[in-house]
This record gives structure tokens, C-alpha cells and sequence, in this order.
């Protein structure tokens, strides 16, 4: 359950993130970003470093918003997946577990 109690952003106060300012040399422009702490395995900090040492990745921030859009785009396949087969079941009558 979510708390009521919400602070900046909508988010609860114990959600509540600190954030990092980027600025952009060309345009000269602030982007205000919220930071995260991460535990990793072994094994996963490994994977990091060595995809930052490969030259892929400037730095394990990187690693990690790319493999998070890489679980989003996944998950909005999944759930696509899951959507398609519940109209699939509702346009045969069995949604509802019922035959028409």
C-alpha cells in the first residue's frame, strides 16, 4: 500500500530522491536528474565494469539506465502478450472461464 502522505514529484517522502544536475555544453542546458544507490552481486558490478572498460559505456550509470529500458520495452512486450491472449479468450467466450 502506498502512502498517502506524498512528497515532491507525487512520490512518497521515503521515495523522495536526491538529483544530479547535467549540464549540456552545446545547448547550455540543466537537466535535473534523481539519483539512486544500487546493491549489485559480484557478478553483476563485474558486468558493469567490464562493459565501461569495453568503451560501450562511458560509465555504470549508463549500463544501468540502458538494461532498465531494455526491462521496460520487455515488460511492455510481456504485458502486450498477456493483454492480446485475454481479448483472445474474451472474443472465443472463455474469458470469464464460461463457453458461449
Amino acid at each position: 500500500m502506498i502512502p498517502k502522505d506524498r512528497g515532491e514529484g507525487g512520490y512518497p517522502h521515503w521515495q523522495s530522491l536526491p538529483t544530479v544536475e547535467f549540464v549540456r555544453s552545446a545547448h547550455r542546458k540543466v537537466l535535473t536528474v534523481p539519483t539512486r544507490n544500487v546493491n549489485l552481486t559480484d557478478e553483476l558490478d563485474s558486468f558493469v565494469a567490464y562493459l565501461v572498460r569495453s568503451g560501450r559505456y562511458e560509465n555504470a550509470s549508463e549500463v544501468v539506465r540502458d538494461a532498465l529500458r531494455i526491462l521496460e520495452r520487455a515488460e511492455r512486450q510481456h504485458l502486450a502478450t498477456i493483454r492480446a491472449a485475454i481479448n483472445q479468450a474474451k472474443a472465443r467466450g472463455t474469458a470469464d472461464g464460461s463457453q458461449k
